[in-house]
């Protein structure tokens, strides 16, 4: 019995030799990082049958802590497909942050949109007086006004936001290093 048994053994042990040869062999792949790192998508299934339907979602941005790449994740929306309830939506996201575990630079808690208005490419966002609490200087503003204005302007027709605080313009926030006054867009960073 034993007789029998050693070919299958000696073949089943020259498959496996070959497998581990076979994925040591050929150059390691390098792959540039990408700009942009996804985390979620939103995918809902039909209850009443096998099929699998995408739902319409919005993308919104986050700046890594490297303050170069960016995260980005999907957020589901609803009924109301106008252009100003998605950019109201889009900015609460932007302002509550990534997903738990996502190491990004995120607004200071509290942070709220008092207002967004869309008129032509440009969306108007008034932020709560919140925003002005940043500690970590130039680098954390920058971080945290770079996922929001990709956040905006992956929106249709979006190509600039304008930035209040409280209901007024700043020139910059506390940190000094981020100007508020002009119109931001994605070529500012």
């Amino acid at each position: 019995m034993s007789v029998s048994r050693q070919p299958w053994a000696i073949v089943g042990g020259v498959i496996v030799a070959a497998a581990v040869v076979a994925t040591r062999q050929g150059p390691p792949h390098h792959h540039p990082p990408a700009p942009v790192v996804e985390v979620t998508a939103s995918v809902a299934a039909v209850p009443s049958s096998d099929q699998i339907v995408a739902r319409p979602t919005i993308r919104i941005y986050a700046t890594r802590l490297d303050g170069d790449r960016l995260v980005s994740w999907h957020v589901p929306i609803g009924a109301s497909h106008d252009i100003e309830s998605l950019a109201y939506l889009a900015t609460v996201e932007a302002l509550n942050g990534p997903p738990i575990g996502v190491h990004a630079v995120r607004f200071p808690p509290g942070t709220t949109p008092q207002s967004v208005r869309v008129r032509g490419g440009t969306v108007y966002v008034d932020l709560s007086p919140e925003v002005e609490r940043t500690t970590a200087g130039g680098f954390a503003e920058a971080g945290e006004f770079k996922g929001l204005v990709w956040t905006l302007t992956a929106l249709p027709g979006i190509e600039h936001v304008r930035l209040r605080v409280d209901g007024a313009t700043l020139p910059t926030l506390p940190g000094g290093h981020f100007e508020l006054d002009e119109p931001l867009s994605r070529a500012d960073w």
